[in-house]
C-alpha cells in the first residue's frame, strides 16, 4: 500500500511537472488588440484580394509580435501568412508560416495572407499580441489593416487601409 501510494504521489508530481513546462511555452501577452476584417478572396493568381497588417514598434524596446487568423469557421490559418521588411518597392520575405516574430525598435513588419500559398476565399478576423523583456512597457504598437485587389490581366490595382485599434496604441 505505501509503495503504491508512492507511485501515485510521484505520478503525480511529474504530471505537475510536464504541464507546468508545457505552460512555460505560452505566449505572455502584455497588449493585444482584435483585428475584423480580414478578407481574402482568390479567384486566380491573375485575380486576388490580399490582406496584410502592417505593424509599428514606437518604443526604443525590441517586441516580440504574435498574430493569429481565423477563417469563416474559426480555424486557424495563421500558417497561410508570411512576414515582411521594407519598402514597397524592395519588400523582403523574413518568415513564412508562421504568425511570432520579432520587431525590433522603433522598427514596423508586415504580415501578410499570400495568394500563392491561401488558393481559398476567406473571412475572418485576427488578433494581434505583443510581449516585451520589460515588463515595464504598456502599449508598443500601431498598426494598419491593408486590402489589396491585384487584376494583373487589366494592369489594375486598387487598395485601401483602416487603422488597427482606431489608430490608438496597444
Amino acid at each position: 500500500m505505501k509503495s503504491l501510494m508512492k507511485a501515485c504521489v510521484l505520478s503525480m508530481a511529474m504530471l505537475m511537472l510536464m504541464c507546468g513546462a508545457a505552460g512555460a511555452d505560452e505566449f505572455k501577452a502584455q497588449g493585444s488588440a482584435l483585428v475584423a476584417g480580414i478578407d481574402h478572396r482568390y479567384v486566380s493568381v491573375l485575380d486576388f484580394y490580399a490582406t496584410s497588417l502592417r505593424l509599428s514598434n514606437i518604443t526604443g524596446e525590441p517586441v516580440q509580435c504574435k498574430v493569429t487568423v481565423f477563417n469563416h469557421n474559426g480555424e486557424d490559418i495563421t500558417s497561410y501568412g508570411h512576414v515582411l521588411t521594407g519598402g514597397s518597392s524592395d519588400l523582403q520575405v523574413i518568415l513564412g508560416g508562421t504568425g511570432t516574430f520579432d520587431i525590433p525598435p522603433y522598427s514596423s513588419r508586415i504580415y501578410e495572407l499570400k495568394s500563392s500559398t491561401l488558393k481559398q476565399s476567406v473571412t475572418g478576423y485576427a488578433i494581434v499580441e505583443w510581449t516585451s523583456d520589460n515588463s515595464k512597457l504598456r502599449k508598443a504598437l500601431i498598426g494598419v489593416i491593408t486590402r489589396l485587389r491585384v487584376r494583373p490581366a487589366d494592369a489594375s490595382t486598387s487598395q485601401t487601409e483602416r487603422d488597427i485599434n482606431n489608430g490608438q496604441p496597444f
